[in-house]
Formats: C-alpha cells, structure tokens, sequence
C-alpha cells in the first residue's frame, strides 16, 4: 500500500498567498463593509512611539469614550451605549512595527478633541469627510489581506449630541 501522508502535509501551492486570492478576498470585505452603514468620517491614527497591538487598541477604545463623553456627557453609556456612531478598526503595522489605524465612522467626530486627545496619548490624528464610500472601504478592507486586523462595532444608537436645542458646530 502506498503511503501518502507526506504528501498530504506539503501544500502544492499556498491559496493565501497568492495574489488573486486576495484581490477577490480584500473585494468580498470591501461589498460587505460598504453595506453595513453609510461612513461619514476617515481617520487615521498613528503612534509616535513602539506600542504593542493591546495597548493600541486600549487607546483607539478610550479616544471612542472621550468622544462619547464629549458628545453625551460622563453618563453616555445610560444615553447611547459603548457608542453613538458605528467604526470599522482597520489596523496594520507600519515598517518600524508599531501599530496604525484607519478608522471610518458612520457619525461625524469633533475632531479638535479627538487630535488633543491623540495627539497627547499616542501620536497623530487625523479625521476627514468621506467623499468616496467605494475608495475608503476599498482602503480599509485591503488591511485583511497585509496581516493585519478589521474590529467592527454596529451602534445601535441614532441619537445626535444637542447643546440646547441645536446639535453642536462639528455635527455636519
């Protein structure tokens, strides 16, 4: 009887390498991304110093409470939960190994909070419209495929923040 148990433990080729495998792969999580909410804001988060991925995630998670306490006040979690707007975590290591992030969120983000915030805690900030829903999600979902790692949280909350009776000046 033959025996094939080397060969069946020696891949012919690796399917996760190969190109087409992960332009098809990084399109799939493009269409689904696309189609979970309508993103409004692009950020990109960086770090000035070496950071391991839990410490920089345990940062990206308390920026989302400094903005929900801006937004909501220190009781937020009672008003709108972990959060009032949904974020897609796209992250990947730089050349120098340290983590960075493009975040899209589908409410808008006071950006002079979130860059004092970062800007003091990590590194650097930086927040923009989204002007193509095909272009970012194209640029977020293509981290899945380098190595690197999407978090996703759907906010059930369609509050806005209010200051009076009108939302505040960074609500666009």
């Amino acid at each position: 009887m033959l025996d094939n148990s080397a060969f069946l433990t020696q891949p012919v080729f690796d399917l996760y390498d190969c190109k087409t495998y992960k332009k098809l792969l990084a399109s799939e999580n493009a269409l689904w991304i696309g189609k979970l909410k309508d993103w409004k804001t692009f950020i990109t988060l960086t770090f000035k110093d070496e950071t391991t991925q839990d410490v920089a995630k345990s940062k990206f998670r308390y920026l989302v409470q400094v903005l929900n306490r801006d937004a909501f006040g220190s009781r937020y979690i009672q008003k709108v939960g972990h959060s009032y707007f949904s974020y897609i975590l796209a992250m990947e290591y730089q050349r120098r190994g340290v983590p960075h992030f493009h975040v899209l969120a589908d409410k808008p983000i006071n950006f002079d909070i979130m860059h004092r915030y970062w800007n003091a805690a990590a590194g650097f900030a930086w927040l923009e419209p989204v002007e193509s829903q095909e272009a970012v999600v194209s640029y977020c979902s293509k981290y899945c495929v380098k190595g690197g790692e999407l978090d996703i949280f759907e906010s059930e909350s369609g509050r806005s923040p209010m200051v009076g009776s009108l939302p505040p000046y960074w609500w666009k």
